[in-house]
Parts: C-alpha cells; structure tokens; sequence
C-alpha cells in the first residue's frame, strides 16, 4: 500500500509541474499578442512664430511631423482654432514616415499680438493629443 501511494504521490507532482510550465508558457505567448506595435507622434516644434506680419495678410506655416512609432499612425482630428484653416495630405502614416500640418491664418488690420492653439489627436496612445501653437504679431509697418 506504501508503495502505491508514493507512486500517487510522484505522479500528482509531475502532474502539477507540468500544469504549471503549461501556465507559464501561455502566459509568455498571450505577452507577445498584447506587445502591438504602437505608433508614437513626433512634431519637430510644437510651437510655430510667424513673428512680425503686416495687416490683413495671408500668412502659412507648417508643423513637420514624424511617426516614431513601430505601428500605423492615424490621425483622427485636428482641432482648429479661430480663424486658422489646417491640412493634412493624408491621415495614416507608417512607421518611419514623415508628414506635415499645414496652417493658414489671417493677420488683422490693427496692430495685435496672436495666439491660437491647435489640437492634433491620434490613436498614439502615449500622446493621444498633441497640443501646437501658432503665435504672431501685427505691425503696421514691418522693418
């Protein structure tokens, strides 16, 4: 009977070393499902000074822009700001891929100082949203 049980016994333990190697093993796998490749949003400014301009005049910059990421970026939207017009050749990028955000804006006839933010959201999921600025100043006599 002593020995039947030892047998029991060494079996149970092999049986559960197994479970547990099985459990280990499935773990590790279900890490590398959930390791995606993320795409990551980089502006090389997120602040843009159009400086001194004259009144009532056109004025267009850009934000360039660089998916760092190892995943397809997808901008979603671009929140505009009061007067400013923006523009996007397209809203996915790959990996590695460069772009840039148009703006467009119109200086006023009296002499200001302006400042608009732009709101840029993407599917990166560290920086989901990226704030950028456009700032400029109104004279109605550039030097």
């Amino acid at each position: 009977m002593k020995r039947k049980f030892k047998i029991q016994a060494s079996y149970i333990i092999h049986v559960i070393c197994g479970l547990v190697l099985f459990l280990q093993i499935g773990c590790q796998e279900q890490a590398k499902i959930t390791q995606e490749a993320l795409p990551e949003i980089k502006f090389e400014e997120l602040v843009y000074d159009f400086g001194e301009v004259g009144p009532s005049a056109k004025q267009t910059g850009e934000f360039k822009f660089t998916n760092a990421g190892e995943g397809l970026l997808k901008i979603t939207k671009v929140g505009k700001c009061c007067g400013v017009v923006t523009g996007l050749d397209k809203m996915e990028y790959a990996p590695g891929e460069s772009g840039a955000l148009k703006v467009e804006w119109n200086s006023g006839p009296l002499e200001s100082t302006m400042k608009r933010e732009l709101v840029v959201h993407s599917n990166d999921q560290t920086n989901p949203q990226t704030t950028l600025t456009i700032t400029a100043k109104t004279v109605l006599k550039v030097a």
